[in-house]
């Protein structure tokens, strides 16, 4: 296993322990990757990432990816004001 694949697989044991843990799956998503940030940070986006928990309330979105798109806006997402990435 290279370092990529561990590094994932940590992050895929620690989503999992958070979920039973009793996080959902959007938080755990979140929580498993947002080491790094400070406390209000960490907050801020684990409030956001609770409302995609149950499929957003409808069971029709999974929470997981919900969390990972949160999480990639976090790595590749732009600041206010700031210019579009090129595509």
């Amino acid at each position: 296993m290279n370092e990529r694949e561990e590094k994932a697989s940590l992050r895929a044991d620690r989503a999992k322990k958070i979920f039973l843990e009793g996080a959902n799956c959007s938080e755990s998503m979140w929580q498993s990757f947002c080491e790094g940030l400070d406390q209000d940070e960490q907050g801020l986006g684990n409030c956001l990432a609770g409302g995609f928990g149950g499929g957003a309330g409808a069971g029709d979105l999974c929470g997981a990816i919900a969390g990972g798109i949160l999480v990639l806006g976090l790595h590749y997402g732009r600041l206010p004001g700031k210019p579009r990435n090129a595509r």
